[in-house]
């Protein structure tokens, strides 16, 4: 059972599939398809693939989960939704390093 993940930055904080419900969801809609149930089967599929994967002792990481919503979205034929979830993705990776750059020491101002 996956209980943790591992984020960006190194912590280790709680499992929660409802993110990744969400994720899948605002995926869906961005592609006209507006189905929390089906968000809420996919994620499923994604928690069964992790669990397989994945032990206590070897936790996921952030990236990890995310290589796991888009294979489950392709594996569902869900191409156009697999390709705004990955537009997304990349896009909040392009603001992660951009930010590092405005802000290497992280001070936030």
């Amino acid at each position: 059972m996956i209980s943790r993940i591992v984020k960006r930055d190194g912590k280790i904080v709680d499992f929660n599939l409802k993110k990744i419900t969400d994720a899948i969801y605002k995926a869906l809609k961005a592609t006209n398809r507006d189905d929390y149930g089906m968000a809420k089967r996919l994620s499923g599929e994604v928690l069964l693939i992790l669990e397989r994967k994945y032990s206590e002792e070897n936790i996921p990481g952030v990236e990890d989960i995310q290589d796991v919503v888009e294979y489950v979205l392709l594996e569902n034929k869900l191409y156009e939704t697999a390709k705004a979830y990955i537009i997304y993705r990349q896009k909040h990776k392009e603001l992660r390093e951009l930010r590092k750059l405005l802000d290497p020491a992280g001070i936030g101002w």
